[in-house]
C-alpha cells in the first residue's frame, strides 16, 4: 500500500531559520501464500500424515496397530520424541473407541500401538467414519503438523463370527440328502473355492481336522451355506471348535489407495477360533407312494410317517428335490 514518511528537524545557520525536510517515498507489499499451513515460524521443519493403515497382527479381528505414512522436512527426520508429541494432535476414530498403547518410527513414517473396544463385533473392514483428523499446530520440541483429514485403508482380514451346522437325522445308505454348515464372517468374503476352507478341533478328544465342504452360496457375502460331504471320515459335533484355514485364501474385498480392488486374505493360523453349535433336524419325511404320492400333481397333504428311513418313492423325484433345497438354506439363529 501507498505510504509516505515525514520528518521535521533544525539546521543551525548565521540566521535563525526553521526548515522543514519532507521526505517522500512509495512501495508496495504483498504476500502469496499457495498453503496457509507454511505461514508458521519454522515452516520448514513441516510434518504432513498422508494416510494410515489399519493391521490386526493377532488376527481377532479387532485393529491392534495402525501404520501411518508421513513426509517431512526436518533435519535426520522422524523421530520417537516427535512421535510421542504427535499422538495428541491426531484424532482416531470415535466409533471405534481406541486407545493408545504405544508409538514408535517406522520407514517412511510412524506406527501407533492400540487396544480396540471389544464389547461390540469386529469390524474387520473400513467404513466412511475411518479417518485420521490432524490438528494444525507447532510441537513443542520443534516442527508443525499440517492441519488435514487423512484416509485409513484396511489391511485386516476376515474371521468367522458365528458357525453352525444342521445335522438331519436319517439313514444315510437310503437317502443321499447332506447336512449343511453355516458360517457367518465378520465382512462379505470372496468366493470360496478350497473343499477344506476350515479347521474343525473335536471337543471331545482333542483331534484337529479338515472337513470336505461345498459351498452353495453366492460370493461377496458374509454369510455362506457350506453342504457336508458325506465321506467325511470325522463328524463336526455340537461343542467342537472352528477357524480357518490359512491355506484356503479366504479373504475380502477392499479398496486401495488407487481405487482399485484390494484383497486381505486371512493367513495368521491363529485366527479367531469359534464355538460349533450343532442343530438336529428332522430328515424329509419320506412317503409311500402308493398310498397318495401319485404323479405329484396333485397337493396332497404330507403325512409324517415314522419311522424316520422310508424310501421316497420314484414319482416323487421333484418333492425330494423341493426338500433338498429347502434343508441347503438352512440357516440357524446365531446364539
Amino acid at each position: 500500500m501507498p505510504s509516505s514518511y515525514y520528518k521535521t528537524g533544525f539546521i543551525k545557520t548565521s540566521i535563525p531559520t526553521i526548515i522543514t525536510i519532507i521526505i517522500s517515498f512509495s512501495f508496495s507489499f504483498s504476500v502469496t501464500m499457495s498453503d496457509p499451513n507454511r505461514f508458521y515460524a519454522g515452516a520448514e521443519d513441516s510434518i504432513d500424515i498422508l494416510q494410515g493403515y489399519y493391521y490386526d497382527t493377532n488376527a481377532d479381528g479387532y485393529v491392534d496397530s495402525i501404520y501411518v505414512l508421513a513426509t517431512t522436512d526436518i533435519s535426520g527426520g522422524l523421530t520417537d520424541a516427535h512421535v510421542n508429541e504427535m499422538k495428541d494432535s491426531i484424532a482416531l476414530p470415535a466409533f471405534r473407541k481406541l486407545s493408545i498403547t504405544g508409538q514408535g518410527v517406522t520407514p517412511g513414517g510412524f506406527y501407533v500401538l492400540v487396544a480396540e473396544d471389544k464389547t461390540n463385533n469386529p469390524t474387520t473392514y473400513v467404513t466412511k467414519n475411518d479417518s485420521l483428523i490432524v490438528k494444525q499446530c507447532v510441537l513443542p520440541g520443534g516442527g508443525w503438523m499440517v492441519g488435514k483429514k487423512a484416509p485409513l485403508y484396511d489391511k485386516i482380514a476376515p474371521i468367522i463370527h458365528w458357525a453352525d451346522k444342521s445335522a438331519l437325522l436319517f439313514d444315510h445308505d437310503v437317502d443321499t440328502i447332506s447336512d449343511s454348515l453355516g458360517v457367518k464372517f465378520s465382512e462379505p468374503i470372496r468366493y470360496i473355492t478350497s473343499k477344506e476352507p476350515f479347521y474343525i478341533k473335536s471337543h471331545v478328544d482333542g483331534l484337529i481336522f479338515t472337513p470336505l465342504l461345498t459351498p452353495v452360496s453366492q460370493p461377496r457375502r458374509d454369510s455362506i451355506v457350506f453342504i457336508v460331504d458325506q465321506n467325511n471320515t470325522k463328524l463336526m459335533k455340537d461343542g467342537d471348535s472352528i477357524w480357518i484355514h490359512e491355506g484356503s485364501r479366504i479373504g475380502d474385498v477392499c479398496m486401495n489407495e488407487q481405487g482399485a480392488e484390494a484383497y486381505n486374505y486371512q493367513n495368521n493360523t491363529n485366527n479367531t477360533r469359534r464355538r460349533l453349535y450343532v442343530e438336529y433336524k428332522m430328515a424329509p419325511p419320506q412317503v409311500d407312494s402308493s398310498e397318495y404320492c401319485g404323479s405329484c400333481s396333485s397337493n396332497p397333504i404330507l403325512a409324517f410317517i415314522p419311522p424316520i428311513g422310508f424310501k421316497i418313492a420314484s414319482e416323487c423325484k421333484r418333492r425330494k428335490r423341493w426338500w433338498r433345497r429347502f434343508f441347503e438354506r438352512i440357516f440357524i439363529k446365531r446364539r
